[in-house]
C-alpha cells in the first residue's frame, strides 16, 4: 500500500470507530439482539424453520459488527505503517 492508501484506511478506521461509539448504533445492535433472542426463546420447539431464521439474523448482526471492528483494526494497522514510513523518511533526511 502506498501512503495515500494508508491514509484512506486510517480515515475509514476512524470513521467506523466513531460510528461504533454512536449511541444510536449501539442501541440498534442491542435492540436487534434482544428482539432476535426474545423471538427465538418464544418460538415453539418444533418450529425449526423460524428458529433457524432467527439464529441466522442473530449471526448476521454479529457478522456486521465483526466487519466494522475489522475496519477499525485495519485503520490502526495502517496508522502504524504510516508512522513507520514517517520514521524512515526522517532518518533519510
Amino acid at each position: 500500500m502506498d501512503e495515500q492508501d494508508l491514509r484512506l484506511e486510517v480515515d475509514r478506521g476512524a470513521q467506523v470507530e466513531n460510528l461504533l461509539r454512536n449511541p444510536i448504533l449501539i442501541d440498534a445492535f442491542q435492540v436487534l439482539e434482544a428482539r432476535y433472542t426474545d423471538a427465538w426463546r418464544a418460538s415453539d420447539d418444533g418450529d425449526t424453520e423460524r428458529r433457524e431464521y432467527l439464529f441466522k439474523l442473530f449471526r448476521a448482526l454479529g457478522d456486521v459488527r465483526a466487519h466494522l471492528n475489522q475496519v477499525v483494526e485495519t485503520g490502526d494497522l495502517a496508522k502504524s505503517q504510516l508512522e513507520a514510513l514517517k520514521g524512515r523518511k526522517r532518518s533519510f533526511l
